[in-house]
């Protein structure tokens, strides 16, 4: 009995070492990147890092899309585009990209981080070495300030690059819109929606805009909106005010329903990310 309850003493402890030494240093890790997340967005939101400014849209002369796509064979190895374009004449004027490893662990609800520090990372190097393609906005396929925790994806592009940043999604998860303006909203988020889709019927071109005004202060306009929740929604990132990347953003979009610049990088990511990582056998 007393060799029975030894060994069962001796086995629990060893299959307990053996589960903290693989899954310890994991959760460590994550442990650590969160907090390192956390105080980033708390920086962000203080507006710490520094910005060019751009007070008016005459001060936007180069606006630049970007956009990142993953290999379907390694999700860490992607290629990142940006597209650079005159203002407001979209004319454009190049498009660059180049190979990247994500090398932050995938943490839930901070994957804007883990693709913010590679897309950042590659802005610089491109504007350090064609200094006349340094735009004067980024355009980031995503959210900005309308986030949960106020700082989705344009903003952690916009602070860690120095230029002011504009997010547009063009897709608006209810899920995510609950979790932001909060759960006790529902029915008025729901009544809102449906006005929108009805005004914006089949994504048609209308005058203006419409402000998401569900909570103050208003953090996303709506530029448009089809029969499901896809559309443009546009949201200020860093270091520029929502007025002014509503307005940069309306004169951006083509056939008024696609923002050309991340447009162009989206396509061209996909394109690279079919040739280079997963065939050429793939659709779009």
């Amino acid at each position: 009995m007393v060799i029975s309850v030894l060994t069962a003493i001796e086995l629990t402890t060893f299959f307990g070492s053996l589960i903290w030494h693989c899954f310890a240093d994991g959760i460590i890790e994550i442990t650590w990147q969160k907090a390192t997340c956390r105080l980033r967005e708390q920086l962000i939101r203080d507006v710490t890092y520094s910005v060019q400014t751009v007070d008016d849209v005459e001060d936007v002369q180069i606006v630049a899309g970007i956009d990142t796509s993953a290999s379907t064979q390694n999700p860490d190895m992607v290629y990142v585009s940006v597209s650079f374009w005159k203002y407001p004449s979209l004319e454009h004027v190049a498009t660059v990209s180049d190979t990247r490893i994500l090398r932050l662990p995938y943490i839930p609800q901070y994957l804007a981080v883990r693709e913010a520090e590679v897309m950042a990372d590659f802005v610089r190097k491109v504007i350090s070495d064609r200094p006349d393609l340094r735009p004067d906005v980024i355009l980031c396929d995503g959210f900005g300030q309308f986030h949960s925790r106020d700082c989705g994806m344009a903003c952690h592009v916009g602070a860690l690059t120095g230029i002011p940043s504009i997010g547009i999604a063009k897709n608006l998860a209810l899920h995510d819109v609950y979790e932001t303006v909060g759960i006790d909203k529902k029915a008025t988020v729901d009544k809102f929606v449906d006005n929108c889709r009805e005004v914006y019927k089949s994504n048609k071109a209308v005058a203006g805009y419409i402000p998401f005004d569900i909570v103050e202060p208003v953090k996303l306009n709506i530029l448009r909106m089809g029969g499901s929740m896809s559309g443009v929604f546009v949201s200020a990132g860093y270091g520029i005010d929502l007025d002014l990347a509503t307005t940069i953003s309306s004169r951006m979009l083509l056939n008024n329903t696609t923002c050309e610049p991340i447009r162009a990088a989206d396509l061209e990511s996909r394109r690279l990310v079919r040739e280079y990582f997963d065939g050429n056998d793939k659709n779009e």
